[in-house]
């Protein structure tokens, strides 16, 4: 993948565990990195300012509601879980 794909790109990280966050920061350093712990605050980020990307944890119901904020924004959404989905998650994550 080029680099120059997400070079400077705005992207909101949002991650219940800070060393994630760390880790996709260090991968994403050509990026203008914004980090969120919580729910409350990716939603206030996400309504508030503007990205071009979003990667989002799971972090159960509420990350299916940041999904559909970043939808509403034309925020192109990454999903993260560090579970396995049931097939009826995967479909809810592409509607």
């Amino acid at each position: 993948m080029s680099m120059d794909l997400v070079s400077y790109k705005r992207v909101l990280i949002v991650d219940d565990e800070r060393d994630v966050l760390e880790t996709l920061e260090e991968v994403l350093s050509m990026c203008d990195v914004v980090k969120a712990q919580s729910f409350a605050e990716a939603e206030d980020l996400l309504e508030s300012q503007y990205f071009d990307i979003a990667v989002l944890d799971i972090m159960g119901v509420n990350g299916y509601k940041l999904l559909d904020i970043a939808n509403e924004k034309g925020v192109l959404a990454v999903m993260l879980t560090a579970h396995a989905l049931s097939p009826e998650d995967t479909m809810k994550s592409f509607n």
